[in-house]
C-alpha cells in the first residue's frame, strides 16, 4: 500500500510519527508493544526512545524476501535491502528532512510555512479579510517544537506533540 510504514496514514505508527490528534495515545500504545517496555516500565512514555527501536523492528521485519522457485518457496514484497540497512544503521533515527516530511504531510491543509516574514505578512492578510485570531495576537509567525527547523516558521501552532530530532547531525 505505501512504500514506507510511516507513510500509511491511518496506522498507530503513521499518526505517532505524522503528530496526529491522537499522537500521543499512538505513541504510548507503541512503546507498550516494544519488548523493551516489558524491562523499563518509563520506556512507553519515552517516545524518542519509542521512535528508534519501533522503526528498526518495522523496516527490518518488513525485508523483501526473494523465493526460492526450486523450493516452492514464495517470495515477499517489502523494502529494499539498502534501505532497510540504511534505517537499522542509522539505530532508526530519521533525518531532519525524513521527520519534516512527515510533521508536513498531517498538517499541510491551510497551513503557512515560511520564513518569519512571510508568516507575519500571511497574517495581516488574513486580518485585513477579516479572519479572527486570538485577540492578544500581533505576529503570524511561530516556531515549529520538536527540533532546531532553523528559519521556518508556521503560521499557528499546528501541532504540539512532535517527536525528537537533531539538527546538527542531521537526525
Amino acid at each position: 500500500m505505501v512504500a514506507k510504514p510511516e507513510d500509511y496514514r491511518w496506522s498507530g505508527y503513521g499518526e505517532a510519527v505524522g503528530g496526529g490528534r491522537r499522537a500521543v495515545l499512538a505513541r504510548e500504545g507503541l512503546g507498550r508493544a516494544l519488548d523493551e517496555a516489558l524491562r523499563d516500565a518509563s520506556f512507553r512514555h519515552d517516545w524518542a526512545r519509542t521512535l528508534v527501536c519501533y522503526r528498526v523492528l518495522l523496516y527490518d521485519g518488513g525485508r523483501a524476501v526473494a523465493g526460492d522457485e526450486q523450493r516452492g518457496e514464495p517470495g515477499r514484497l517489502g523494502m529494499a535491502e539498502e534501505e532497510v540497512d540504511a534505517v537499522v544503521n542509522s539505530g532508526g533515527k530519521m533525518s531532519l528532512a525524513e521527520a519534516l516530511r512527515h510533521r508536513v504531510r498531517y498538517f499541510c491543509d491551510g497551513a503557512v510555512l515560511g520564513r518569519a516574514e512571510f508568516g507575519d505578512g500571511v497574517f495581516e492578510w488574513e486580518k485585513a479579510k477579516g479572519r479572527r485570531f486570538g485577540g492578544m495576537r500581533k505576529a503570524g509567525a511561530r516556531r515549529m517544537r520538536g527540533a532546531d527547523w532553523g528559519e521556518l516558521r508556521a503560521l499557528r501552532d499546528l501541532q504540539k506533540d512532535v517527536f525528537q530530532c537533531t539538527a546538527a547531525t542531521g537526525q
